[in-house]
């Protein structure tokens, strides 16, 4: 028995709060896009079972759920951060030699040797970087030839050590010997598929995945401004690069709701401001990982599908304040003024509370790094779990990230990008501490 069905979602592009989220049924596209998470809805039927134990000063329940599952609930987790996390490099520069200055750092990763690799969207370029931060080569380059980038948005290393670019331009994962830069392999995408940021993995059986879904109700042709909804269902669709195989993994169905805006024959359709930004994750040990998005729920299902454990947590969420209202109204009137009115009327359907959490990171240890909403200007914060659900530390950025960056973890080491002087894109390496 099936204890919950959950949703895929895309990585996102640069999501902004701050902006209005445009989704065009046009040909006419203006404004500014945010790339929006899908949705990954959790359903409990039935929770028994309960045992109570204690985790520091959290307390903490286990109950067995219908399916066979473990639900794990939290109470309130820890607002002092057991760690502060701080930076002991950055590379990126406003001035300086032309390998130190990067236009759009789409992806970040590192070697078993600590050296340090830099997708550049922008000069297409992957650069290398000792771990002193010195520069060590261009490791691929422009062009349409073997080894060459066309589009590239993600960079990831593999156990086996193979830097695995993921270039949409060519619809293909590329394999590069991050010794060489020589092509190891090229692998058709199993959709054809655009974005903004790939934050790729693979299992433990060397598959990559991406969601996929298809439209259930028909998307509306209203010519007529106002709420609407349309149901997706949601498949996670994998590709091993050995056989080419594909194959799609139905995680249930999803609903939207976002607002219309119809003028002068233009139908633009825009998502609610503070809807929960969503997350789901692939986990390489096996199945996945995701977020309802609005309580503090965190689901693992295997690879059927099925739900294996559930976290939650009593975490109280922030309201949506009249000053976040304010600002992100006064972001959208930089633009043309129908984003202005249809961003009003989208405001009105926007939650009253943020939701508990954000994106979800898996590191290469299995543990998962929860992110957790809280206030504006405030620092970022990771609960971090073990695959048992068992609540192991909490951790607080001491600087400032990119708002959409996930990060990269290796060998003890995070590496995510963060703004530098005059907000150039610079890449920052946290030393972490014993967890």
């Amino acid at each position: 028995m099936r204890a919950m069905r959950a949703l895929a979602s895309l990585p996102a592009l640069r999501s902004n709060r701050g902006l209005p989220s445009l989704r065009w049924s046009s040909g006419r596209p203006s404004g500014r896009f945010r790339w929006r998470f899908g949705v990954l809805f959790l359903f409990l039927l039935y929770m028994g079972g309960c045992e109570g134990e204690s985790g520091g000063d959290t307390e903490v329940t286990r109950e067995a759920l219908p399916g066979g599952g473990t639900l794990v609930s939290y109470g309130p987790l820890p607002e002092v951060p057991d760690h502060v996390l701080e930076p002991d490099l950055r590379i990126g520069t406003l001035e300086g030699p032309d390998h130190e200055v990067f236009g759009d750092i789409r992806g970040v990763d590192a070697g078993p040797d600590g050296a340090i690799y830099i997708l550049d969207f922008q000069a297409r370029e992957i650069r290398v970087f000792e771990p002193d931060g010195s520069f060590r080569e261009v490791l691929a380059r422009g062009g349409e030839g073997p080894g060459e980038l066309q589009a590239a948005n993600g960079i990831y290393m593999d156990r086996e050590g193979h830097l695995w670019v993921n270039d949409h331009g060519k619809m293909r994962y590329m394999a590069l010997d991050p010794a060489t830069g020589e092509e190891l392999q090229l692998v058709d995408f199993p959709v054809r598929a655009f974005g903004g940021v790939w934050h790729g993995t693979r299992d433990m059986d060397g598959r990559f995945w991406m969601a996929t879904s298809e439209v259930v109700s028909p998307i509306s042709r209203s010519m007529e401004s106002g709420p609407e909804e349309t149901e997706f269902r949601r498949f996670m669709t994998s590709i091993d690069p050995a056989t080419e195989t594909v194959d799609s993994v139905y995680l249930g169905t999803r609903t939207d709701a976002s607002y219309r805006h119809v003028e002068e024959g233009m139908s633009g359709v825009m998502g609610i401001p503070f809807a929960p930004s969503h997350s789901l994750v692939v986990d390489p040990d096996g199945g996945f990982w995701g977020t309802p998005g609005a309580p503090y729920e965190v689901v693992r299902l295997d690879e059927a599908g099925d739900t294996v454990l559930v976290i939650e947590s009593s975490q109280p969420r922030a309201p949506v304040t009249e000053d976040m209202r304010a600002q992100h109204l006064a972001a959208a009137s930089q633009e043309r003024d129908w984003v202005v009115e249809a961003t009003s009327a989208a405001m009105e359907m926007a939650p009253d509370y943020l939701a508990s959490t954000g994106h979800l990171v898996l590191d290469d240890e299995g543990r998962l790094w929860v992110q957790r909403i809280r206030e504006p200007g405030e620092p970022r914060l990771y609960d971090l779990f073990d695959g048992e659900g068992n609540h192991l530390s909490t951790l607080e950025f001491g600087f400032e990230p990119l708002g959409w960056a996930q990060p990269r973890i290796r060998d003890g080491q995070l590496y995510i990008q963060a703004p530098g002087e005059m907000d150039v894109p610079t890449v920052v390496r946290v030393p972490l501490p014993e967890l």
